[in-house]
Order: structure tokens, then C-alpha cells, then sequence
């Protein structure tokens, strides 16, 4: 390709696959961040949204029990306001979670609706107790709580425990898929690196080489012309500005042959006392100059030797 294409043309073909080269290696870096970044996003979504609102659950109706007990304690209105109005606070934060988890979590194992349906089952309790309360029966309201609320509160703590195993294991599965996905990404990062350096280096050296292998022969052929050798020539041929080059030099080399051939031709055949000859080689540009001073010597040589002779 190098001996094909003009030097300007080569040397924009090689830049221009390395830097598609480049670019590829980029693109599937950054797809891989990507890849790493959605799983990294579901596993936030998914597993640690499910884990907090279990546990943003748990805590609500952990205070809602404690207040429902205390409202069967307190004697003040005030107080009595207030606990009832935490407890429906904390109800609406379980029910706004419980969607959450069932989100994040889903509702193929089961777990989901088992879940809502146990904290259905204790609002509906928590409730007629509450109820009970509103109509001034603290004992009923107490019998509820003992008898029918802590069992379904520790029916819940049961399922929760259910839960806890199951989000982590899904924890300890997502972390080892993206321990994998890291793993693969960085491989595949890697060897593309290392295929698209060796290819890069492949065409810088060739090209490095075609160059200096131009180059050198040009030098040598320079060198062994300053040396005396006219009968040096450049063996390169190429359709780039190296075998323009080449071919001007080649022509330069034979036509300085020309010149030193012709002047030895007149300075043997003048050795020989034979003045009658003309130079066999027209002498151009600033060698015009060596074939008048031939010429002239000639001339005055021819005019020397007819004075003797009369």
C-alpha cells in the first residue's frame, strides 16, 4: 500500500485506523461502564429498596404496636390524640413501603402479597382495638392487643425473617454477578487493548519502516555518489513523492555520468594532442559553464598549435 499511495494518503490511512482502532476500544470501555452502571442500578433499585423498606416497615409497626399499647395506659385526651394520630402515621408509612418492596422486589415468589396481607391482618386488628378505645373500653381493647394483635405482630416478625433470607441471598447473588460482570469487563477491556496496541503498533512500525527503508536507499545511493561512484543508482519504484524522488535522483546521477564522461572524453582525447573534437554532450544549467571552458581551451589550444606550425 505504501509504494501505492502518495505519502500524504498513506500516513492519513494509518492515522486514521489507529484512531478507529481507538475509538472502538473506547466505545466498549464506555459500554461496559454502562453495562456495569445498569447492573449496579438494579441492584440498588431492586435488592437494597427492598431491604429498606422491609426494614422502614418493620420499624414503623415496631412504634405502632408500642403506641397502640400505650393508649390503653394513657388518661389524658391530649396524649390519647396523639398516640392515635402516630399510629395512623406509621400505618400510611407501612402501606407506602409495602408498595416499595412489592416494586422492588416482585411478587413472583409470593412473599409480596404474604407480606401485605399479614400487615392487612394487623391493621385490622390494631384497628378494633382501636376502636374499642374510642368507646372507652380499655379492657377489650387490652384483651385485642394480647390476644389477637402480639400474635399477629410476631406472624410478621416470622415472614420478615423469610424476607431477610431471601434479600440476602438475592444480595449475595447480584454482588457475584457484578463481581463477574467487573471481571469480564475489565478482561475484555484489556485484550482489546492489547489487540488494538499490537495492531497499531503493526502499522506504525510498518510504516516507520517503509519510510527509513526509502529513506536509506536514498542515503546510501547519496553517499556512495559522494564517494566517487557514478554509477550509483536508487533501486526503488513507488508511485508516492519517494519514487518521484528516486526516479529525479536516478535521472540526476545518469546525467552527472553524462558530464564527467564527456569532460574525461575531452581531457584524454586532449592528453592525445587531438584538439579537434567537440563535447558529444550538451551541458545544461550551471554546467554550461564546464563545456564553454572546454571549448575555449580547445579553441586556444587549436590557435596555439597553428602558430607553431606557420
Amino acid at each position: 500500500m505504501f509504494r501505492k499511495l502518495k505519502l500524504k494518503q498513506y500516513l492519513l490511512a494509518v492515522f486514521s485506523i489507529i484512531i478507529v482502532l481507538s475509538t472502538i476500544l473506547t466505545l466498549a470501555s464506555v459500554t461496559g461502564i454502562l453495562m456495569l452502571r445498569g447492573t449496579m442500578q438494579n441492584f440498588l433499585h431492586d435488592t437494597l429498596s427492598a431491604e429498606s423498606a422491609v426494614k422502614n416497615c418493620r420499624i414503623s409497626a415496631n412504634v405502632a404496636a408500642r403506641d397502640l399499647r400505650e393508649m390503653v395506659l394513657v388518661e389524658d385526651q391530649a396524649s390519647y390524640n396523639a398516640l392515635k394520630e402516630s399510629i395512623s402515621t406509621h400505618l400510611d408509612n407501612i402501606t407506602q413501603q409495602i408498595a416499595v418492596f412489592k416494586e422492588a422486589h416482585g411478587e413472583e415468589d409470593g412473599l409480596a402479597k404474604t407480606y401485605e396481607d399479614a400487615f392487612n391482618n394487623w391493621f385490622s386488628i390494631a384497628n378494633r382495638a382501636i376502636a374499642e378505645l374510642d368507646q372507652g373500653d380499655k379492657e377489650a381493647a387490652r384483651e385485642i392487643i394480647i390476644n389477637e394483635c402480639s400474635p399477629a405482630l410476631s406472624n410478621l416478625v416470622s415472614i420478615v425473617t423469610q424476607i431477610d433470607e431471601v434479600i440476602t441471598e438475592e444480595k449475595d447473588q447480584n454482588s457475584i454477578a457484578l463481581q463477574q460482570e467487573v471481571i469480564i469487563v475489565i478482561v475484555l477491556a484489556v485484550g482489546l487493548f492489547v489487540v488494538i496496541l499490537a495492531i497499531s503498533l503493526g502499522f506504525a512500525f510498518r510504516a516507520t519502516a517503509n519510510i527509513t527503508g526509502a529513506t536509506n536507499k536514498i542515503t546510501d545511493a547519496v553517499t556512495a555518489l559522494s564517494m566517487g561512484n557514478l554509477h550509483t543508482e536508487i533501486d526503488y519504484q513507488a508511485n508516492n513523492e519517494f519514487g518521484l524522488l528516486t526516479k529525479q535522483m536516478n535521472f540526476s546521477f545518469r546525467e552527472l555520468k553524462k558530464y564527467v564522461d564527456a569532460i574525461d572524453y575531452a581531457m584524454e582525447e586532449f592528453s592525445n594532442k587531438n584538439f579537434n573534437i567537440s563535447c558529444p554532450v550538451e551541458f545544461l544549467g550551471d554546467f554550461a559553464h564546464i563545456q564553454k571552458s572546454i571549448t575555449s581551451f580547445r579553441n586556444q589550444m587549436c590557435e596555439v598549435l597553428s602558430g607553431m606550425d606557420n
